[in-house]
């Protein structure tokens, strides 16, 4: 069975030109046996991680943020708030993304890390 995967997407996040990268994440998380249903965080839409979260409780099995240090912030905080007990991956597509730095020790993350 396939394993139903939220994607949050910040397409604000970092500089241009992810939009490939967003498309190679989809292909290699559906590689993995993965459903991915993707919302893209647009906040004058009403569309931010936290609304996005709360809306979705219960019909996901795990997330996986694409975005920068805030856009991961944002939906931590949130599911720590709401009780949203999935696990989650995290996609740095930022400008510095200090956070996978401190992790990994460089700032990028490859899809296939998340599955």
């Amino acid at each position: 069975m396939r394993r139903r995967l939220l994607l949050l997407y910040n397409p604000s996040s970092g500089i241009s030109g992810n939009e490939k990268k967003v498309l190679d994440v989809v292909r290699t998380l559906s590689e993995y046996n993965c459903e991915v249903t993707i919302y893209p965080i647009v906040p004058s839409r009403n569309l931010t991680s936290e609304t996005i979260l709360v809306n979705a409780a219960g019909r996901f099995e795990s997330a996986v943020i694409l975005g920068g240090d805030g856009t991961l912030n944002h939906a931590v905080d949130t599911m720590m708030k709401r009780g949203i007990h999935i696990p989650i991956g995290y996609i740095p597509l930022g400008s510095t993304n200090d956070f996978s730095y401190t992790l990994y020790g460089e700032n990028t993350v490859k899809p296939e890390d998340v599955c």
